[in-house]
């Protein structure tokens, strides 16, 4: 049972790798178009934007934008994108329109199911976490895979890639070598 168990989870692991290899291999080219900072200035300006959240670049003097919309713009209820500045207009854009959000939601019941506006300003994080989080699942299961690949090898029957491995043993002429005539005399060979 421990061996077909073994076996199982060998086949198994295989094919999680299989599948986290492809989902993370494959880039799928997405069918919406892709949002630009005017796109972004327009649904400001409409106020169709729900969150938004500034990352400040730490070697270069740009910002990424993550925008989160009330309503889909061209398909899409968020979009990313890297700008070279904050303009002051945006950030004017952004407080009257959190004030507006927060005026509305005062005068809104309590029960009332409304979001308000937030954007908030933040340092990118550091590219070696991004590094390490994209690379160290990899290393886990190549390490893992390669783990069980040589625990399988170490072992004798029934192993993978045992065919190698011969258990033939040579046979001694001056071992004691028992015939039945030897053993002529006891029942229980007789009966055999």
């Amino acid at each position: 049972m421990s061996g077909l168990f073994k076996q199982i989870s060998l086949w198994l692991i295989l094919l999680i790798i299989v599948v986290i290899a492809a989902t993370k291999l494959s880039n799928p080219t997405p069918a919406n178009t892709k949002l630009g900072h005017l796109d972004f200035q327009e649904q400001l300006d409409n106020g169709n934007v729900q969150t938004v959240v500034v990352y400040k670049q730490p070697d270069e003097d740009s910002y990424r934008f993550k925008v989160a919309f009330r309503e889909e713009v061209k398909n899409q209820k968020t979009m990313s994108f890297l700008y070279h500045e904050f303009p002051e207009e945006w950030l004017n854009a952004m407080d009257e329109l959190k004030r507006a959000d927060d005026q509305k939601l005062a005068s809104l019941p309590e029960d009332a199911e409304f979001q308000p506006f937030t954007w908030e300003q933040k340092q990118e994080p550091v590219m070696l976490m991004n590094l390490l989080t994209g690379v160290v699942p990899f290393i886990l299961i190549i390490g893992l895979f390669w783990f069980f690949m040589f625990r399988q090898m170490q072992g004798g029957s029934n192993k993978a890639m045992s065919f190698g491995k011969s258990r033939a043993r040579l046979v001694n002429h001056s071992d004691k070598v028992v015939t039945f005539n030897d053993v002529a005399s006891v029942d229980e060979a007789k009966e055999e």
